[in-house]
């Protein structure tokens, strides 16, 4: 569908939305997620499905189902690529899927301050 450069002043993130299939009540998206940072990091805590959610045409929000996912599926190891499915439920015209991307994992894991990117990509 679209690659999207994060952070381009680092180059620390980049995400391809490699392909979206359509059900009747819901969507999954395959990501490709590439991390060229020092660091393990963490595509959303799958404790709030509203982490990683939709925007439709009228600026409704739709969450994903990030919580049926292992933590392990949602990290991306350092200088590394990840593909992952990330179910969504709706069937409506979607305008952006928005991320908050932990940019430490092992800081976040041991309680430590950590760096949250929050941003939208645009489909």
């Amino acid at each position: 569908l679209t690659i999207h450069d994060i952070d381009l002043k680092n180059k620390r993130l980049n995400i391809e939305v490699i392909e979206k299939q359509i059900f009747i009540d819901y969507e999954i998206y395959t990501i490709k997620i590439t991390n060229n940072t020092e660091n393990e990091i963490l595509i959303a805590n799958q404790n709030d499905v509203n982490n990683i959610n939709l925007t439709d045409e009228n600026d409704v929000k739709y969450s994903s189902y990030i919580d049926e996912l292992a933590t392990e599926i949602l990290v991306v190891q350092q200088n590394g690529t990840k593909t992952i499915n990330i179910k969504f439920n709706t069937d409506r015209k979607i305008k952006y899927m928005n991320f908050n991307v932990i940019m430490d994992y092992n800081a976040y894991k041991k309680g430590q301050d950590f760096e949250t990117l929050k941003y939208s990509v645009q489909l």
